[in-house]
């Protein structure tokens, strides 16, 4: 049987308030399957056996899937570049939802798990 490489490694655009027309447009790409290892072997096992993502595991999904923004503003409404140094200016909640969605956007889907 023959592996079929992920394919799912284009950036997309991400909003945290996709409804909204001025908020702001997170540019993630999916972690690669070695970025993903690394991010899963942060994880920890609770007390039932789930895996629950730490502060490191999702620290490392923003590093490898943060690309870029587009409208994230400073305290005084100036636009604020996109930099590894301003990623650490955002929110924490807002980091939270977007590592969220890096890493959803990286699992393997059930027909790429059938094919590997």
């Amino acid at each position: 049987m023959s592996t079929t490489a992920i394919s799912k490694l284009a950036q997309f655009e991400f909003k945290l308030e996709p409804d909204a027309v001025d908020a702001a447009t997170y540019t993630l790409k999916p972690l690669s399957g070695l970025e993903h290892m690394e991010v899963m072997a942060s994880n920890e096992i609770n007390e039932q056996g789930q895996i629950v993502y730490t502060g490191r595991s999702l620290r490392m999904a923003i590093k490898y899937g943060l690309k870029g923004w587009d409208g994230v503003c400073d305290a005084d409404g100036e636009a604020l570049g996109y930099s590894h140094a301003n990623v650490e200016r955002l929110p924490p909640l807002d980091l939270h939802r977007i590592a969220n969605e890096i890493l959803r956007r990286s699992e393997i889907t059930g027909e790429e798990r059938k094919n590997s």
